[in-house]
């Protein structure tokens, strides 16, 4: 019988130091798990605040990552509270009350640190946030929409008139190539009139010295003929014929 007892001691003592190391095993997961959903809870809080959520896609991926953890953490703490209960049970695992007390407000402490977090989550005010940015990103996309719009209507106002007046360039390039042609033609025109001019006005230089020159001759005849016929009238009249008919 004492063979026996000691081999269940030694038995119940093997058991108690797995279910221990079991227990701190997940103690120490769980404990990890918490402070990083935490850590995160908090960079989900900081975006809830300041950024448009839904612009984030960010935030979208953040808060379904935190459910899924919560759900993961909450199913952990399950299992170490069903340990729990088990050595609360078997007393004669050697486990204390005061371990066991010990163990039990851990779980506490942890599913009210989670739950604080996944309150928040859930909470109404998030929810009011959630529809407040998604009516602001709605009314920006219309606005967007608008602004488009405007935009293409003012390029096609732009192009419109930027063509009009390549036309316009246009135009006004063949209406200078014509005067430019005209202007040519009557500067050639011009040259062959003032040509012409000049051997007129030389004609007429010449024509008007033999003028000077006939009135001269006219001149000195007429005195002579006043002289000769300063004797008589009769003879006058016979010189005056007889001129008209030499210069006839």
């Amino acid at each position: 019988m004492q063979a026996n007892d000691k081999r269940q001691v030694e038995g119940l003592k093997k058991k108690k130091k797995k279910r221990n190391k079991q227990i701190n095993k997940q103690k120490s997961q769980i404990q990890n798990g918490v402070q990083d959903f935490t850590v995160e809870f908090e960079r989900w809080n900081d975006m809830l605040e300041t950024t448009n959520t839904a612009a984030s896609q960010e935030f979208s991926r953040l808060t379904n990552e935190l459910k899924q953890t919560y759900k993961d953490i909450k199913k952990a703490l399950k299992e170490m509270e069903k340990s729990i209960e088990y050595f609360q049970k078997n007393p004669n695992l050697g486990v204390s009350t005061a371990e066991l007390a010990k163990r039990s407000s851990f779980v506490e402490e942890m599913k009210q640190t989670i739950d604080t977090c996944r309150d928040k989550i859930v909470s109404e005010r998030t929810k009011q946030i959630v529809e407040k940015h998604k009516r602001e990103m709605e009314q920006r996309n219309v606005e967007s929409a608008h602004e488009r719009a405007g935009r293409l209507a003012n390029q096609e106002l732009i192009d419109a008139q930027s063509t009009q007046m390549q036309q316009q360039r246009v135009q006004q390039d063949e209406i200078l190539d014509d005067m430019f042609q005209t202007l040519k033609r009557l500067g050639v025109q011009g040259h062959a009139i003032n040509a012409e001019i000049e051997e007129q006005n030389v004609l007429l230089d010449d024509i008007s010295a033999e003028m000077d020159t006939t009135q001269d001759r006219l001149t000195q005849l007429t005195q002579k003929i006043d002289a000769l016929m300063s004797h008589s009238e009769s003879k006058k009249m016979c010189v005056i014929i007889v001129l008209v008919i030499i210069l006839v």
